[in-house]
């Protein structure tokens, strides 16, 4: 039979999983929920390269 600290010792290893697990959903969630507005900042900076570089290819 296992003992009171072992019991206790082995709860709170799994506690600090469980907040560690639920630690990373919420930090992937966050980087996630943010990722249309990204893309669409990238999206705008690249048709906007994509412009210079036809100017550019216009004028040389």
């Amino acid at each position: 039979m296992a003992d009171g600290l072992s019991i206790a010792s082995g709860i709170a290893g799994l506690l600090s999983l469980g907040i560690q697990a639920t630690q990373s959903l919420v930090d992937f969630y966050i980087a996630y929920k943010d990722q249309d507005t990204d893309l669409a900042k990238i999206m705008r900076n690249l048709d906007n390269l994509q412009s210079i570089f036809r100017s550019l290819d216009v004028a040389v």
